[in-house]
């Protein structure tokens, strides 16, 4: 999606919590983790967020995406 929207790896963000979600932050140019997410996944993204139990997508959001737009 991301190469037929003109969008680079650079710019893409992702965020998981479990073990399904591997090759979608190991190809994200930022992966997220979830705070409660596998230890397979904390091993390869770049960043950790709050829990889901904690709003965690919408920290991540504010912190790495609406940082620049603020």
């Amino acid at each position: 999606l991301a190469e037929d929207l003109g969008i680079t790896r650079d710019e893409v963000m992702a965020i998981g919590d479990g073990n399904n979600d591997y090759d979608m932050i190991q190809a994200a140019g930022l992966g997220v983790v979830m705070e409660n997410g596998t230890e397979r996944l904390k091993g390869i993204a770049k960043e950790m967020t709050l829990s889901n139990e904690n709003d965690g997508v919408a920290h991540a959001l504010e912190k790495f995406v609406l940082k620049n737009k603020q």
